[in-house]
């Protein structure tokens, strides 16, 4: 079926911001099971490998478990600008009101 204009199925929005998608969660899953079954099998072999080569394989596969962190800057106090705020404060004279 061709595109057409102005159709109400086409969502023009896309996906709302941290709306998981399904193909990476589906990946992470295959993954989690691929290494849940094959678990003794990986502890078995993890001990033939040199401590270079268990590192290497700890960062790789660390991206796949733990999210990453967005880095932190450092601001310089000269680049902080403060929007001022004024308050105007109002007495009111009505009766009904319990604040004095």
């Amino acid at each position: 079926m061709p595109f057409q204009k102005r159709d109400s199925n086409i969502n023009r929005a896309g996906r709302t911001k941290g709306t998981p998608n399904k193909s990476t969660a589906k990946l992470r899953e295959t993954i989690e099971l691929i290494q849940a079954e094959n678990l003794d099998y990986i502890q078995a072999h993890l001990r033939d490998l040199t401590l270079k080569e268990r590192l290497q394989l700890n960062r790789d596969l660390l991206p796949f478990i733990a999210p990453k962190y967005a880095s932190v800057t450092e601001i310089q106090k000269d680049e902080l600008q403060f929007t001022p705020i004024e308050v105007k404060i109002i007495h009111s004279t009505n009766e009904n009101n319990n604040f004095n």
